[in-house]
This record gives structure tokens, sequence and C-alpha cells, in this order.
């Protein structure tokens, strides 16, 4: 019983997915992978936009919504985050939702379902993406790219984006540890960001790694050649939380 239980947990048991989206290497590869009940549909938002949905009942299903998206383009990031000096700054968004469920995090006011959406014409982000100069994009922005990339390799086109274009700075910000899925050697314009937290803190990230073996991940990332930041982010006000942060960061 407890090894079919570790089973479900790591594997999508159904996926809703668009009739277009069928024939797609991303769509074969999921349904190769987990052999899952296939729901077909014919637009991601008559399952992600429906009212009275329970987000948090969602979350401990396992289920994806594949979609094909329409019209891909980049949004031009906030000017209240950091743009890294770039006046191009964008972000995509290769997935909605997220695996992880962080009790702070504004998705869950943002969507109606728990469910993640990917949209599998990877190949139409990447083209867009060649699209722009001097940009700095974040891949990572409404989702954690990483957490997913046990389920596909969804880093391998963008940093070989990278390679090719030296005028484009590329960063997947993650509290994912699935490092090890990652190639070997990518170029310095693509950076790797970890969220870190204090345990304190961690408590609130539902199904998140530990900080230890986030730590870990990270110091792997520097051994494979990745451009590695930190991000302390959020901060949260938790009892003591000067001395709690203090700690933290020594």
């Amino acid at each position: 019983i407890l090894n079919l239980i570790k089973f479900q947990k790591r594997h999508f048991m159904l996926l809703y997915i668009e009739k277009r989206a069928l024939n797609y290497a991303l769509t074969k590869h999921l349904i190769s992978k987990f052999n899952p009940k296939i729901i077909e549909i014919n637009h991601y938002k008559d399952i992600f936009n429906r009212s009275h949905q329970n987000f948090n009942f969602q979350k401990s299903q396992n289920r994806l919504i594949l979609a094909v998206k329409e019209n891909v383009s980049f949004y031009k990031g906030s000017k209240f985050c950091n743009n890294r000096g770039f006046e191009n700054f964008y972000y995509t968004t290769q997935i909605l939702g997220c695996v992880y469920n962080c009790e702070y995090c504004y998705l869950a006011g943002m969507y109606n379902s728990g469910y993640p959406v990917i949209f599998v014409n990877e190949d139409d982000f990447i083209n867009e993406a060649k699209k722009l100069k001097n940009a700095y994009i974040a891949i990572s922005y409404e989702s954690d790219l990483l957490a997913f990339e046990g389920i596909y390799p969804f880093h391998k086109k963008w940093i070989e984006l990278a390679k090719e274009r030296a005028d484009l700075l590329i960063e997947s910000r993650t509290k994912s540890a699935n490092v090890d899925k990652l190639p070997n050697n990518p170029p310095k314009n693509f950076i790797l960001t970890f969220s870190l937290s204090p345990k304190e803190v961690t408590k609130f990230e539902k199904k998140t790694p530990s900080l230890e073996k986030r730590i870990k991940a990270l110091k792997m990332a520097i051994k494979k050649g990745y451009n590695v930041e930190i991000a302390i982010d959020p901060i949260i006000k938790v009892d003591n939380f000067k001395e709690v942060y203090k700690r933290f960061i020594n």
C-alpha cells in the first residue's frame, strides 16, 4: 500500500488534453511515461477557468491539462522587478500553475484551478524568444519550470537558445531539487536562481524540497557549471523573524 501511495504521488494519473494537442511530441512523451487516463477537451479554459473549483483539493490530485498556446507572445516585466540592467525585460508562461502549494503564493488567487496547464507547443515559445534582441527573459515566472523537469526536459531548448544568442539573458527561478535532470556546462547567460527560505518559512511551502535539499541542489548546479544565484524571497514576518533570517543567512 505504501509503495502504491508513493507511485501515485509522483505520477500524473489523469490528463485533460486538448484535441489539437494530441499529436505534439511533449504530449506523446507524457502519455508514454504515465499511461494515464485521458479526457479529451476542446479548450483548456473549459477545465482551468471553471468556477466553484476547490484549489487546495485539486492540488492533492495528480492531474495535468495539456494545451496549445495560441498566439504565443511574451509579457513585459514589471518595473517593480529587477530588470538586471536590460531595457527589454520579458517573461513567458509555458506552464500555468505549479506542482507546489505555497500558502503565500498569489497563484491560488489568480487561477481558479489547482491543475497545472502545460502548453505543449514549446517550439513556438523558443521561436518567439528568437525575435527578441538584447533582452532578459524569465522563463519560470508563474510556475516552477524545474519542478516539472522530472517529467520532461523543459530547460533543454532554452539552454540551447542561450548558447546560440549571447545577447539574451535567460533565467529560471526555482525551489526544486531537480538539478540532476539538467544538462551540464550551460552558457553563462543562462541563470539558475534558487529561492531559499529558513525552515521556519519552508513549512508554509507545501510539497517543496527542504532547505537542505535545495542547498544540495544549488551546490550540484555549481558543479555542473551553472551560473547560480540565491533569492531570499519572500521575507515573511514570522516570530522573531530578524533572528530567524540572520541564522538562515549565516
